[in-house]
C-alpha cells in the first residue's frame, strides 16, 4: 500500500478580491437624521415587513438603514420564519447566537430567492465564480450550503494525485485551497458530506481508487488511465475504499471572515492544527467497487456502504469493526437471468437503502454470435424484450444487524414494476443523495434552534 501524506496548504499569496458598486446618479431626498425612536423601528416596524420590504427602507435614511443592518433583525426574522433555509455546516459557529449580521441576512435571502427561481421556467444563473485551482480537476463534490468544496486532483506530473479541500466562503479569497490528502493512484466516484464522527463533526469523504495487485504490471499499463466504470486488466489491479475524516473545528480556527485577512497570523494557526485528514475505513477487494454512500444509521452513526459489482453491497461501521456483506434475491419473475446492481443511496428518514438493478445479461459482454442468432429467431413483427430494470427497497436494520464479517441474502422489502428495456440497455444510472441537506442528529446549527430535521 502507498504511503499518504496530509497537511494543511500554506497559501498565503492569494489575491483578495474587491468588488465596486456603483453609487446611484440620483439623489434620495434629505429626511431628519431620526424619525421614529430606535426601539420602535426595531421591535415594530421591521418584524413585520418582508424581504423586499427591508431593502427598501433601506433607501429611506440612514437611521432605517442603520437599523436593517442590526443582527438582531435578521435573527429574529430566521427564528420565525417559515421558508426553508439552505443547509449549513454542523456546527456551534452557525448556530443562531453566533451569526453574523451578514450572514444571518444572506442565510434568510437565499431561503426567499431559492424558491422563486426554482419555479421559474427557465431559472437564471445570478452569479459565477472561476476557481484556479493551478493542477488539473478529476471530481468535485460540493458540501450542502456551498461553503466547502473538495476535489480529486491530478498535478502537472501525471503519477501525483490528492484529495484538496477548498474554503468556498472564504471572503477574501474565492476558492481557497488549504488542506490536501495525497493519495498513491488516482481518486474517483468521490463524495463528501458533513457527518459526526465520536462527537466531532465534520467533513467525511469517500473515493475509490485502483492500484497493481503486484508490482511487475507497473511495466504492463497506467492504473491511473483507466476509466472508473472500466473492468479492463481486472485480472491485474485490486480497488480499495477509502474514508477520511476532517474535523470541522480545525477548518473553522483558520478562516474568519469577522477579522481583516492576515497572512502570518493564518501561518501561525495552521502550524497549530493537527493533520487534517484522519483515515476512518479502508475497504480492499479485487472485485471493481463504485458509489460509494456516506451517511449516519438511526442511532447517529456514520457508516459507508459501497457497491461490489455486479451483486454485492458492503457495509461497514465507521466506528470500527468488520464490515458485512449484503447479496440480494433475485427477481422472483426473472431468476434465471443474471442480475446487477446499477446504482444505489441511503434514504435517511426510511432507513433503507434504494436500489436501481438489472435483470438480463451484460451489455459490455456481450456474446455478438450468440446474441446475432437470437436475433434471427426473432419473427419479422417481434421485438426484442430486455434487459429488464426495476427499483427495490432494502431495510438497513437487518444488515446493521448482521454479525461482522458475514454475508447474507435480503430480501426486498418494496419493488417496483419491471421495465421492459428492449435492448435500449442503461449502461450509466445516477440517484442524487436525498439526505445532502437534512440536518444530523448532532447538528448544532440554527436548523438545530429552528427544530427542523
Amino acid at each position: 500500500m502507498g504511503q499518504r501524506t496530509s497537511g494543511f496548504v500554506d497559501l498565503t499569496n492569494a489575491n483578495s478580491q474587491t468588488i465596486s458598486i456603483p453609487k446611484s446618479k440620483q439623489k434620495i431626498p434629505s429626511l431628519p437624521s431620526r424619525v421614529l425612536n430606535d426601539d420602535v423601528i426595531l421591535d415594530n416596524i421591521l418584524p413585520n415587513l418582508d424581504l423586499k420590504d427591508i431593502l427598501a427602507v433601506r433607501q429611506v435614511s440612514d437611521q432605517m438603514r442603520q437599523c436593517s443592518n442590526q443582527p438582531a433583525v435578521w435573527k429574529r426574522i430566521l427564528a420565525n420564519t417559515d421558508h426553508r433555509l439552505p443547509p449549513l455546516p454542523p456546527t456551534a459557529r452557525y448556530s443562531l447566537a453566533n451569526l453574523s449580521r451578514f450572514e444571518a441576512e444572506r442565510l434568510y435571502t437565499r431561503s426567499v430567492s431559492l424558491p422563486t427561481q426554482w419555479d421559474q421556467d427557465r431559472p437564471r444563473c445570478m452569479r459565477r465564480w472561476e476557481i484556479d485551482a493551478q493542477r488539473k480537476v478529476l471530481e468535485m463534490a460540493l458540501l450542502p450550503g456551498g461553503q466547502y468544496l473538495v476535489a480529486s486532483m491530478q498535478d502537472r506530473k501525471p503519477t501525483r494525485h490528492s484529495i484538496e479541500v477548498f474554503a468556498s466562503d472564504f471572503q477574501y479569497s474565492m476558492g481557497f485551497p488549504f488542506a490536501r490528502f495525497e493519495t498513491p493512484t488516482k481518486a474517483f466516484n468521490l463524495r463528501a458530506k458533513y457527518l459526526t464522527f465520536h462527537g466531532e463533526p465534520g467533513i467525511v469523504i469517500a473515493y475509490i481508487r485502483r492500484d497493481y495487485r503486484r508490482d511487475k504490471f507497473k511495466s504492463e499499463f497506467d492504473v491511473n488511465r483507466i476509466a472508473p466504470d472500466s473492468d479492463w486488466f481486472s485480472s491485474k489491479v485490486k480497488y480499495e475504499c477509502v474514508v477520511l475524516h476532517v474535523p470541522l473545528k480545525s477548518l473553522e480556527h483558520l478562516f474568519n471572515n469577522d477579522v481583516p485577512w492576515d497572512c502570518r497570523e493564518y501561518r501561525t494557526r495552521a502550524r497549530q492544527q493537527p493533520r487534517p485528514f484522519r483515515v476512518l475505513t479502508e475497504i480492499t477487494s479485487r472485485s471493481r467497487m463504485s458509489v460509494p454512500v456516506i451517511d449516519e444509521d438511526r442511532h447517529g452513526t456514520p457508516f459507508v456502504a459501497v457497491l461490489k459489482h455486479p451483486d454485492r453491497i458492503v457495509y461497514k461501521n465507521l466506528d470500527g469493526g468488520l464490515g458485512c456483506t449484503m447479496y440480494c434475491e433475485p427477481h422472483p419473475t426473472y431468476d434465471e437471468l443474471p442480475h446487477a446492481i446499477m446504482a444505489f443511496t441511503f434514504l435517511r428518514r426510511q432507513h433503507q437503502f434504494l436500489l436501481i438493478r438489472r435483470a438480463g445479461d451484460d451489455p459490455d459482454v456481450f456474446d455478438l454470435a450468440a446474441t446475432a442468432a437470437h436475433l434471427a429467431e426473432l419473427a419479422p413483427d417481434e421485438d426484442p424484450s430486455g434487459p429488464y430494470y426495476f427499483a427495490e427497497l432494502y431495510d438497513v436494520d437487518a444488515l446493521s444487524g448482521s454479525a461482522p464479517g458475514t454475508s447474507a441474502t435480503r430480501a426486498a422489502a418494496q419493488r417496483t414494476a419491471v421495465h421492459d428495456a428492449g435492448w435500449n440497455f442503461w449502461r450509466h444510472v445516477w440517484i442524487t443523495d436525498p439526505s445532502a441537506g437534512a440536518a444530523l442528529r448532532a447538528d448544532a446549527s440554527v436548523h438545530a434552534d429552528r427544530g427542523h430535521g
